[in-house]
């Protein structure tokens, strides 16, 4: 029928409006995976909208394989102060290892949890694998070390996050006292040179 119904052109547009808005979030996102950000400046940067970034980029794999991907936003508006390109690389690298471990499973999930804590902001990633094995937990952030099969993984992933969260003043750990494997990044609210120039 030539002639739409008023309604259908509205929702329609609606419709065309909000994936026009994912495709910018998706390669915005991309763009930050895939540049170079260890000369940017530290700028603030809400920690919503960059871990809803990253998980945009993942959602379809997730979904496509049948592993469900939870946000849990509990840090309001909070900001840090970052570099965004870096940072982004860290959780996409959080979140293609929680995929990894639950690829296979009966009713695999991946849960991301921000949390405000005054001066700190925490990005956890969880997931229901099967979990790191006591005696390789303290190994795990070192160089070269990898529990995946050969030729799945360098090795590298996590110590190049540790290192990048630690130019942060933050911490990346594995959270020992958690029931399923949990990965912490907790970072500062406000650089030290930042502070320092306040003072």
């Amino acid at each position: 029928n030539p002639q739409m119904e008023p309604e259908k052109i509205s929702l329609t547009a609606s419709k065309i409006r909000r994936n026009v808005a994912r495709i910018e979030r998706i390669i915005r996102g991309l763009r930050n995976l895939s540049r170079d950000g260890s000369s940017d400046p530290f700028l603030p940067r809400p920690i919503r909208d960059l871990v809803s970034e990253v998980t945009e980029l993942c959602v379809s794999r997730f979904n496509s394989h049948g592993v469900r991907l939870t946000v849990e936003h509990q840090a309001g508006d909070a900001e840090v102060e970052c570099r965004s390109t870096l940072l982004s690389q860290v959780l996409m690298n959080l979140l293609s290892n929680a995929y990894d471990a639950v690829e296979g499973q009966k009713a695999p999930w991946v849960r991301v949890c921000c949390t405000d804590l005054g001066d700190f902001v925490e990005v956890a990633v969880s997931d229901s694998g099967p979990g790191i094995p006591a005696e390789l937990r303290e190994r795990i952030l070192e160089p070269f070390f990898t529990t995946k099969d050969v030729g799945k993984g360098t090795g590298l992933g996590l110590s190049i996050s540790k290192a990048i969260v630690e130019s942060h003043q933050g911490e990346l750990y594995l959270d020992s006292g958690h029931p399923q494997t949990r990965f912490v990044v907790r970072l500062p609210k406000q650089q030290p040179q930042t502070r320092d120039q306040e003072d």
